[in-house]
């Protein structure tokens, strides 16, 4: 946007970037104005310019933009001046288990988008140590790899935090023998920092670089300390001196020492304080909570509370303890965050899971976005429900968009699945012409086919409203305690359509089974609100109380089928009631294929797909095959969640799909999935193009939206701005 490709022929630049303290007097304030002629952006200091820069992505990245001609693009006209609330806005990334690099770039891309101004990075103990390289585990990231993604948080206008557990929680740290033990640091022998703690932080702050703060961790120790205590160890010495040290270690390199609050806490404070106070492990018999009082004001106190609530006293008592205080909230941010920024106090939002599961998870995608928002701006949204619908377009856009804009010279061959009508186009000479578009493809929406969900899917639902028993595969027997309501302690719970999803919280099993009474998905504590598969159901216990239900759903192992009763005993669904024989289900299929002719050497097709009802993740749903004139094929398989969503699923894409992007239609909730296929024989001309669904497929109801064939280019190629 700034550089060599966006001059004019007159000399000047479409896009200006300039600072502007006259005018822009609050720290990290930004301005954005569009007219026909350029684009100004200006900021107060450097950290501002980052989020106008962001802005204006996300202003061309929302389905606004169109290309007009092979130099002229139309972006909506705005003008924007903003600034945050509190400028101490940051977001820990939980890394220990992250999947790749490229999981731990996708979250760093979200929260930069999001304008959150600092991150914690855990890597865990996922990086190579020169120390011992035995003692990594998982991705086993090299200290370059890991220095790159620091990196790369600075690139995107963030300020990274290092992160490190230095005490407990080892199954996320560094472990090593005899230094490790009990759950945690053996803490009680004074060579465990020389040969162990400080040659380990020592490499790990090489890999941070240069950095103002670095959180220790030090949270939840419940098996170390009793097993100190019980040797006959001072706890509350060890765990002061412990903190002193490091504490001196960190300050001598300029750095200051974060910890968890809840190991100082005692759980009488509630009584004193008469309201909650959140975690507080710190009570008998090792009375960790009297180090309070023994270690340095220096160190910062990070105080966690998950739950929402009116007032937080805790944290005004550590503040009057003189010492600075950090707020963590996890999955409802709003009212922590706001009651911290009342108090100058800085806040850093969590989200307990992993990259990339953590932003595929409807439980957890759109937790970074609530934080952000009432970080910025904590009055605009009263409660998170009001701010949700903005909170999953946002996250959308961020992760999902296209990766690069098309300005190659080609043709394109736009198809109306629905009518088979057919408009082709100069790219990008006639771009103008088509219908819709979209990061400069033409697109023709206007007249999608649907393939209609069968018979049986919907009476497999309307037989559940009868449940009042599960069968196991190992013919146990499991009350149903209701069907469609919420989900109370104990109790087992059968969701099926019109619901979406089950909405559950994360305390207790799901189990998904398909029309066929086929378990298709098991999940345990720390999920929760799992989609229901079209025609079939999705089995939910909680954990506590007659926890019978719990744990049968969890003992259910994938491809097994269970069955479902009625109040006389007749099975109404799944093993032992009727179902679709395969050589119906064949006819289904067979008849509800779509196919279109096609008669053209193609480089790429776009195809943008939705469905009507919610599938599992992952879950097949057919496959698009193209016929070459020579008999050749290829296929592509579309999966839920991969290549599509249904249109009214709040969930979202998996993160590694290959060429699969949102396209945002006029600010439509609906989420439409764009599948990208670039085929292998470019050089030879396509016969037809078709699409055959699975018995999933067509009880989810898949629709094709739109289907537009890049032609084989010219010799001349354009360029793409990523």
């Amino acid at each position: 946007m700034l550089g060599k490709g966006a001059v004019q022929d007159r000399g000047k630049t479409v896009v200006r970037l300039q600072l502007d303290r006259s005018r822009l007097r609050r720290e990290e304030e930004y301005a954005l104005h569009t007219s026909d002629r350029h684009v100004e952006l200006s900021a107060r200091d450097q950290q501002g310019a980052f989020w106008a820069v962001h802005t204006l992505i996300a202003l061309l990245e929302t389905g606004a933009a169109r290309r007009l001609a092979s130099d002229t693009w139309l972006a909506p006209g705005v003008a924007i001046k903003d600034h945050p609330h509190s400028p101490h806005r940051a977001f820990m990334i939980q890394g220990a288990w992250a999947g790749s690099e490229e999981a731990y770039r996708h979250h760093l891309r979200l929260l930069a988008r999001l304008k959150v101004r600092y991150v914690a990075v855990e890597f865990g103990s996922q990086v190579v140590l020169d120390y011992d390289p035995s003692i990594a585990t998982g991705i086993r990231l090299s200290k370059a790899q890991a220095k790159g993604i620091i990196d790369y948080a600075r690139l995107l206008g963030m300020e990274p935090i290092g992160y490190l557990n230095l005490l407990a929680h080892l199954d996320r740290a560094y472990q090593k023998s005899p230094y490790t033990a009990h759950g945690g640091i053996m803490i009680q022998d004074e060579q465990v920092y020389p040969r162990f703690v400080f040659p380990v932080l020592s490499e790990m702050l090489e890999v941070y670089g240069k950095i103002r703060w670095f959180h220790c961790g030090m949270d939840e120790a419940w098996e170390l300390f009793p097993w100190l205590h019980a040797q006959g160890y001072d706890c509350s010495r060890l765990l002061a001196r412990h903190i002193s040290l490091i504490h001196r270690f960190l300050r001598s390199r300029g750095v200051r020492m974060v910890i968890w609050h809840d190991m100082l806490l005692d759980q009488s404070l509630q009584e004193q304080l008469k309201a909650p106070i959140g975690p507080a492990h710190g009570g008998a018999p090792h009375f960790t909570s009297r180090a309070i009082d023994q270690i340095p004001r220096e160190v910062i106190l990070n105080y966690w509370f998950y739950d929402p609530q009116e007032t937080y006293p805790a944290l005004d008592w550590l503040q009057r303890k003189g010492f600075e205080v950090w707020a963590s909230p996890w999955l409802s941010p709003f009212s922590l965050v706001r009651y911290a920024q009342e108090r100058r106090a800085p806040t850093m939002g969590t989200l307990w899971a992993d990259p990339p599961g953590c932003l595929t998870a409807e439980s957890f995608a759109f937790v970074p976005a609530l934080y952000a928002q009432v970080a910025w701006n904590p009055e605009q949204f009263r409660r998170e429900s009001d701010a949700l619908p903005h909170v999953k377009m946002a996250t959308r856009q961020a992760l999902f968009r296209r990766p690069e804009w098309h300005t190659g010279r080609s043709e394109a061959l736009l198809l109306q699945p629905g009518t088979g009508r057919r408009q082709r186009l100069k790219i990008p000479e006639e771009i103008g012409h088509a219908p819709e578009q979209a990061y400069g493809i033409p697109f023709d929406l206007s007249k999608p086919v649907a393939l209609p969900p069968p018979a049986h899917a919907q009476e497999a639902s309307t037989r559940l409203q009868e449940a009042k028993e599960v069968i196991l595969p190992n013919g146990a027997r499991l009350p149903v305690h209701g069907v469609n309501r919420s989900r109370g302690e104990g109790e087992l719970i059968v969701y099926i359509a019109p619901l979406s999803s089950t909405g559950t919280n994360i305390w207790g099993a799901e189990a998904a089974v398909n029309s066929q009474g086929v378990v298709m998905q098991v999940t345990g504590v720390g999920t929760g609100g799992m989609s229901i598969p079209p025609g079939g159901a999705v089995l939910s216990a909680h954990a506590g109380g007659d926890e019978r239900g719990y744990h049968g759903l969890l003992n259910l192992k994938v491809g097994e089928r269970i069955a479902v009763v009625d109040e006389q005993g007749q099975r109404i669904f799944g093993a032992g009631a009727s179902t679709l024989g395969e050589v119906e289900t064949a006819r289904l299929i067979r008849e509800r294929s779509w196919m279109v002719e096609i008669g053209e050497r193609c480089e790429r097709l776009l195809l943008a797909l939705s469905s009507a009802l919610s599938a599992l993740q992952g879950d097949l749903l057919g496959e698009f095959v193209v016929e070459y004139r020579d008999g050749s094929t290829e296929t592509l398989p579309i999966r839920y969640a991969h290549q599509l969503l249904a249109e009214a699923h709040d969930g979202m894409l998996q993160l590694l799909t290959g060429e699969s992007w949102l396209l945002q239609r006029n600010q439509e909730q609906k989420p439409l999935v764009v599948s990208e296929w670039r085929l292998k024989r470019s050089d030879a001309p396509l016969s037809s193009l078709t699409f055959r669904p699975t018995l999933s497929g067509l009880e989810a109801g898949v629709k094709i939206v739109g289907v537009t064939a890049l032609l084989a280019q010219s010799p001349e190629r354009g360029r793409s701005y990523r």
